[in-house]
């Protein structure tokens, strides 16, 4: 069939343009091709996306021009994953997992951090696609404790999106507001002592 483009009006050209696209796509190297395996190592892809080549280049531009600044800029940070504690790891969905995607299943996912148990210390909650969120017990001397378990905050029937904290009952603890994917939003009253209360349909 030939198709004459001054009969197509605007709309229809536009999902011709976004099926063509849809269809290229799939076509790409390492999207839903059958050779990958569940155990399969897939590469970052744009490459260089752990080791830019640029990185070192743009640390001596910007500590050339630190005198300008009247903000206090001299600082540096540590990697201390490895003895921090935290053992989560993100899972996302099959769709996202391909490779690369700047938007993969229409979301990444969020985190949420808080002073959960008033100790001056900023704990973290992170939300997962599959398997479990995790909230961590900051410790203050750069390690964490897990305490999903305890909280009740696992969460791994649904696939989450974000979170946030907000004392909802001025009762002076934060509880916990959680986003999700077609399984429905959460909302988790905290009641001391790092456990959360589901107060999701009476609110």
């Amino acid at each position: 069939m030939k198709i004459h483009s001054a009969s197509i009006s605007k709309p229809t050209s536009l999902i011709i343009s976004i099926l063509t696209t849809a269809a290229l796509i799939a076509q790409e190297p390492g999207t839903r091709n059958p050779q990958f395996t569940s155990d399969a190592i897939l590469l970052p892809d744009p490459r260089g996306i752990l080791e830019p080549d640029w990185i070192d280049e743009r640390q001596r531009t910007q500590l050339a021009t630190k005198e300008q600044f009247e903000t206090f800029i001299d600082f540096r940070f540590k990697d201390g994953f490895t003895r921090s504690g935290i053992n989560w790891v993100n899972r996302v969905v099959d769709d996202a997992g391909y490779s690369y995607k700047a938007v993969h299943y229409d979301h990444g996912n969020g985190m949420a951090v808080n002073d959960v148990d008033g100790d001056g210390h900023l704990d973290i909650y992170f939300v997962n696609q599959i398997g479990s969120n995790a909230l961590f017990k900051n410790n203050g001397d750069g390690t964490f404790e897990d305490m999903t378990s305890v909280a009740g905050l696992a969460l791994n029937d649904r696939v989450s999106v974000s979170a946030s904290f907000a004392d909802v009952d001025n009762d002076g603890l934060s509880d916990l507001f959680v986003t999700s994917v077609r399984s429905g939003n959460k909302l988790f009253k905290n009641v001391g002592n790092w456990e959360f209360k589901d107060i999701t349909q009476e609110s």
